[in-house]
């Protein structure tokens, strides 16, 4: 699954840099998934404080984060709601 690789690439990537409990438990699922140690370089990385991460990986701009943030942006997170399978819910959006 290309689509699948690429998505782990890069939220592994974003995640790198972050300070959120969750995000080492994200690139080692990245890391184990693509089989690759090594992950793209990130820029622009910023944190957003109770609400995600945004970057540019591979000249994608890339956005994680809680569904209230998607929301925020102005990105639709309805069909998701409708499938919540777990308390916390991590969005990326390229």
């Amino acid at each position: 699954m290309e689509t699948l690789h690429l998505l782990l690439q890069l939220a592994g990537a974003i995640e790198r840099n972050s300070e959120h409990p969750l995000a080492e438990a994200v690139v080692q699922y990245a890391q184990s998934q693509t089989g690759e140690k090594s992950l793209p370089e990130t820029e622009n990385f910023e944190a957003v404080a109770g609400s995600g991460v945004p970057g540019v990986v591979n000249r994608r701009f890339v956005q994680i984060g809680t569904q209230r943030w998607m929301d925020e942006l102005g990105i639709e997170t309805l069909p998701l709601q409708a499938q919540k399978v777990a308390e916390s819910l991590l969005c990326l959006c390229l």
